[in-house]
């Protein structure tokens, strides 16, 4: 489970933080704002809404219950984000020059200079999964086949 979120947050925190720093939409410097005001919410007053809407989607006491709502998270986006706009947008436009997409830029410029900041992602977001309690323990409650702390 663990290694599941890790690789997650590594994927969809990426991308997110790749086109909150780099691409231009409307909207952006909002929704920014949105997910760094996200990080001043304390985790515990997330648990019932949590509950509910995994209740409602039928995903207690399942594996993907315990993935899905943690496989991006605020402060994995705002790493990455800060990251990517650390990185010169000359190395981009001489990617562009050559001939590359914007996914090729990603995958083949950007993303390998960023090893640091996502070995640092992988180690958090590892290390905090693998801690997990109370969210594990609510949302895997009736199921103690994939508890992930035996008693």
């Amino acid at each position: 489970m663990a290694l599941a979120v890790m690789v997650g947050r590594i994927v969809l925190d990426s991308l997110a933080g790749y086109a909150l720093a780099r691409l231009e939409f409307r909207g952006r410097n909002g929704g920014f704002l949105l997910i760094i005001g996200t990080l001043m919410i304390p985790a515990i007053v997330l648990i019932i809404p949590r509950f509910i809407v995994l209740k409602q989607l039928g995903m207690l006491g399942t594996y993907q219950g315990l993935i899905v709502p943690f496989a991006a998270d605020a402060f994995g986006i705002f790493l990455m984000k800060q990251f990517f706009a650390s990185i010169p947008k000359e190395i981009e436009e001489a990617a562009k020059i050559d001939g590359a997409s914007r996914f090729r830029m990603f995958f083949q410029v950007i993303l390998p200079m960023a090893r640091p900041a996502l070995a640092a992602l992988a180690i958090f977001s590892f290390q905090g999964t693998w801690n997990g309690f109370v969210d594990p323990l609510i949302i895997a409650a009736n199921n103690q086949d994939i508890w992930t702390l035996w008693p």
